[in-house]
């Protein structure tokens, strides 16, 4: 089983992920996840607030 991330955690990579200016694989990796987990979290944050999802 993989590692359990906390919904704190996947929060504050999704703010990361939005923010940095880094690319999104760099995102991931500097957060140890695997890039489409990554993906998976901002896509799911940015439809709940209705936004528009742009993949770097």
């Amino acid at each position: 089983m993989g590692t359990v991330r906390t919904d704190e955690f996947r929060r504050d990579a999704v703010r990361i992920a939005l923010t940095s200016g880094l690319s999104r694989r760099q995102d991931a990796d500097d957060l140890w996840v695997g890039m489409s987990t990554l993906n998976k979290w901002v896509m799911g944050f940015c439809r709940f607030r209705g936004h528009r999802v742009r993949f770097a």
